[in-house]
């Protein structure tokens, strides 16, 4: 079996609060992540930590909690149920001209024994960096509506 491990980035130029606010609240979720899965909301917290989601995608699905959130620098996610099993964790920085740059870092195991075969022959990884991409376009439309 195979790890999924990838980091991916964007460089935006947004404020760090506006982007934090997207990746933090579950609820924000569905505005801005691929229409390509269904999002549900499992639990939410005002604190934000303990807030759950389920995603069902072409692969299968899968739970996440934020188990840990510093505002304004990163928020760290917790895979606990379903075709992956790990952590994320989304990580906010600003550089010399004032953009953000958003990371997304994951390390997660195939959970389940497709998943597990499949990722001895699959590169997860590199569809997941794929998934991003779209991902980081949809959050990048969502922030654009969001500040006109």
């Amino acid at each position: 079996m195979t790890k999924i491990i990838s980091s991916d980035s964007r460089v935006f130029n947004y404020k760090p609060e506006l982007i934090f606010k997207a990746v933090s609240d579950v609820t924000e979720y569905e505005k801005w992540w691929s229409k390509k899965v269904k999002i549900t909301v499992v639990e939410t917290y005002e604190n934000l930590t303990g807030s759950k989601v389920e995603i069902k995608a072409f692969g299968g699905w899968f739970r996440c909690e934020i188990v840990s959130v510093i505002p304004f620098k990163e928020v760290k996610i917790k895979y606990y149920d379903g075709v992956q099993l790990g952590d994320g964790i989304w990580k906010l920085g600003t550089d010399e001209k004032g953009s953000t740059k958003l990371t997304y870092e994951i390390e997660l195991v195939p959970n389940g024994f497709i998943p597990k075969l499949f990722s001895f022959i699959v590169d997860y990884s590199k569809i997941h960096s794929k998934a991003m991409i779209e991902m980081f376009d949809g959050l990048d439309d969502y922030l654009s509506k969001k500040i006109i």
